[in-house]
């Protein structure tokens, strides 16, 4: 007996001398290659591409037509059609182009197909979980949340406080959020940080001048099946640094004279008038500027001052009246009202000099000796005794080392003729009668050696005259009156 056909394997259809034909179709779906029947599935960041791939399986023993795919949330359009499918047979359908959303995602595909008049049909789900890693910080200068300048006003010098609220604002835990600044540096790290909570982290230092500005940043990496991704913000804060600073400058007569002996003034000819030039030197207006005198007492008042303005006041003192070295002292006060830390009061002082004198100034004997012109009179009486001009002047010229009576005697004759000229001589008077009666004692020739006890009692005498005649006392020399004094 002859058969045709292929010859037939063991199958209990054809035992049964029948075909019992079973027509079964089988579907996988997968989210990125994951086979994610149950959630959560893979882990992937909302935004990034999804790919789900389909295979469908004919598992019967019969061929099927009409096969399609569909998915409950994705239109698969006319890649979802595969018609026939041979026993046995798999078709994989590919769709790349979803972007994920954020949290728990599924979608189900459905697989149908026929043979003849019977349908059959699969479904499989799959799963992914989208997540949105976030972080914030917010940054906050002395509890102010100065995201734009100026930010706080603080007086330069002062503690700043930062601080640095980081808030984990994704919906997956963070760890090892680390917390910087551009200017301070590291702040520091947070170990972790659950969903919706913040953790503060706090910084301090001194503030500078003018307008500061910094940043901080958090950041923080997120790890998933996918790899890890890096998130981060950032957020600046602003001060402003106060330098309240105010400067005077005080003049005598035009001249800043800060030293002694300062301006030259003949007591009783000429004028004094002082000025008072005060000028906002720092970076902040100032107000109620207050400008005093330690001898004439109140100068005026202004009632404010702009960063850099100067303003100058003028107290006349009238004829100079006071002999020897005037100094006083010129003072001035200012506020600056700090919009978020009180009212700063500012200082400054400056002294000015003018040395009173009377007379043309004291001359050395040296100078009497080649001026006899400049001799007030034409006797002079030392020690009791009296000498012409040109005999003084002939005394004086004589260089005896030997005897000291020839050192006395033309400091006292200096001294006397700078008293008859009109200089200042109260210091100097009690000095002056001391030397006569030393001269009258030991009268020129006396042969008074240094070493001498007579040299020891008239030795301060001399010095005190030679100070006198040098202008080193309370009257100037005629070199300095020449050399600085302007009528």
């Amino acid at each position: 007996m002859h058969k045709f056909g292929r010859e037939r394997e063991t199958d209990p259809t054809w035992d049964a001398g029948m075909f019992t034909p079973n027509p079964v179709i089988d579907i996988e779906k997968y989210t990125n290659d994951q086979d994610a029947d149950t959630a959560p599935g893979p882990t992937i960041l909302k935004g990034e591409a999804v790919t789900w791939t389909y295979v469908v399986t004919n598992t019967g023993n019969v061929d099927l037509t009409d096969v399609v795919v569909k998915d409950n949330k994705i239109d698969l359009g006319t890649a979802g059609t595969i018609g026939s499918l041979a026993a046995g047979e798999s078709k994989t359908i590919t769709v790349s182009d979803g972007i994920a959303i954020a949290g728990q995602y599924e979608n189900t595909a459905t697989a149908t197909g026929y043979y003849g008049t019977t349908d059959v049909s699969d479904i499989d789900p799959s799963h992914y979980l989208g997540v949105q890693p976030a972080i914030d910080i917010e940054k906050a200068t002395n509890s102010i949340d100065a995201d734009d300048p100026t930010g706080p006003t603080v007086l330069a010098g002062e503690t700043v406080t930062w601080t640095y609220v980081v808030t984990n604002t994704g919906d997956v835990p963070l760890e090892n959020i680390l917390v910087t600044d551009d200017v301070l540096g590291n702040i520091g790290t947070i170990a972790s940080l659950d969903v919706g909570k913040s953790q503060t982290l706090t910084a301090t230092g001194i503030a500078t001048a003018g307008q500061y500005e910094n940043t901080g940043t958090a950041s923080a990496k997120y790890s998933a099946d996918f790899g890890s991704t890096t998130v981060s913000d950032a957020d600046m804060s602003h001060y402003f640094g106060a330098a309240p600073s105010i400067d005077i400058e005080k003049a005598t007569n035009g001249e800043d004279a800060d030293s002694p002996l300062g301006v030259l003034l003949k007591v009783g000819v000429d004028s004094v008038t002082w000025t008072y030039v005060v000028t906002n030197t720092g970076n902040v207006p100032l107000t109620n500027v207050v400008v005093t005198d330690n001898k004439t007492g109140s100068v005026g008042t202004i009632a404010s001052l702009a960063v850099g303005e100067s303003q100058t006041l003028t107290v006349k003192g009238g004829t100079a009246t006071v002999v020897g070295q005037y100094t006083n002292l010129g003072t001035v006060t200012g506020d600056y009202v700090n919009p978020d830390d009180g009212t700063t009061t500012v200082t400054d002082s400056d002294p000015s000099n003018y040395f009173g004198f009377e007379g043309p100034g004291t001359g050395t004997p040296g100078y009497w000796m080649n001026h006899p012109e400049a001799w007030p009179v034409d006797t002079i009486s030392i020690g009791g005794a009296t000498y012409t001009k040109d005999q003084a002047i002939a005394e004086m010229a004589k260089a005896v080392k030997d005897d000291k009576t020839y050192s006395m005697f033309p400091a006292l004759v200096s001294a006397k003729l700078n008293v008859l000229v009109g200089n200042t001589h109260s210091c100097i008077d009690g000095t002056i009668d001391s030397a006569d009666v030393w001269m009258q004692k030991y009268p020129l020739g006396s042969g008074i050696k240094a070493s001498s006890p007579a040299w020891k009692e008239g030795e301060p005498l001399f010095k005190q005259l030679d100070m006198y005649n040098n202008g080193k006392l309370c009257s100037l020399s005629r070199d300095i009156v020449e050399q600085y004094y302007s009528p």
